[in-house]
């Protein structure tokens, strides 16, 4: 005679709760006998073997609805689902990796920023996709009263994705443009941002150097006019806005900072 387990016990044994025991019954996966005296379920070791390849299938990443036909026919069904998710599994690890490409650039940029501060140095920055978040003039800006994006949020920018962007403050003359920008390698993994409006920035030539700040908004002319005079002294001609991007954060004696990129497009030749 076949020995007989109650609900808990079969609970207790495979760790799931009774609830999903009773889903499993309720898709057909297994019919337990009622007692007859008592109206219980009554689970049998075919149950909880029929309960153990559940999970064993579910491991595989198939979906509940479909776990009785992989039990009971296993037929090409059960393969195209396992095909399917080994197809997911490649691609979260394609977005796992090059999320920690990103992470490794966060982190060089963390080791090298106080290092860079004050500095000069020339590098070319790739192309990228720049989403506009809010604009204004540099009154408004000093000022926090620069027009923001209302449906920015609504539209699925905001997100785990945002690691991806930098956040930027461009400066031409004067108007002042609180950019997210991210660089064309990572923009075209992430279908999510491609319908929303952006403007592709080609990779381009810059002057560069790190500032401390207390807040964006102490971003002006009047920080920028070291590099800009640099640059006048090496005779290189400026040929686009100023862009500053947000590269790390510090607490220093009772006072917090930012710490900002500086980059000033410039030609060399002329």
């Amino acid at each position: 005679m076949s020995y007989i387990y109650k609900i808990g016990d079969v609970s207790k044994i495979l760790n799931i709760s009774n609830e999903m025991i009773r889903y499993y019954e309720k898709c057909g996966v297994i019919e337990p006998n009622r007692n007859n005296n008592n109206k219980y379920r009554e689970y049998t070791m075919h149950d909880i073997f029929a309960l153990t390849e559940c999970l064993y299938y579910k491991s595989w990443g198939i979906k509940l609805s479909d776990i009785k036909d992989s039990i009971y026919t296993y037929d090409n069904n059960a393969l195209n689902n396992m095909c399917l998710y080994k197809n997911e599994l490649s691609k979260k690890i394609d977005y796992l990796q090059l999320k920690c490409k990103r992470i490794d650039e966060i982190i060089q940029y963390q080791k090298t920023f106080r290092i860079n501060e004050g500095n000069y140095w020339i590098k070319m920055i790739p192309s990228k996709k720049v989403f506009a978040f809010a604009v204004g003039t540099q009154e408004q800006f000093a000022n926090e009263e620069l027009f923001i994006d209302n449906e920015f949020g609504s539209k699925g920018f905001f997100n785990d994705d945002l690691i991806f962007f930098d956040i930027e403050i461009e400066l031409d003359n004067s108007i002042v443009k609180w950019n997210y920008t991210i660089e064309s390698k990572y923009f075209e993994s992430l279908e999510e941002f491609k319908a929303l409006p952006a403007f592709e920035q080609g990779e381009h030539l810059c002057l560069c150097t790190v500032l401390k700040v207390k807040s964006f908004m102490d971003i002006g002319a009047e920080l920028l006019n070291p590099i800009l005079d640099y640059a006048k002294e090496k005779k290189y001609s400026v040929v686009g806005p100023v862009n500053t991007v947000l590269i790390g954060r510090s607490y220093e004696k009772n006072e917090f900072f930012r710490y900002i990129e500086v980059q000033v497009p410039v030609d060399m030749d002329k």
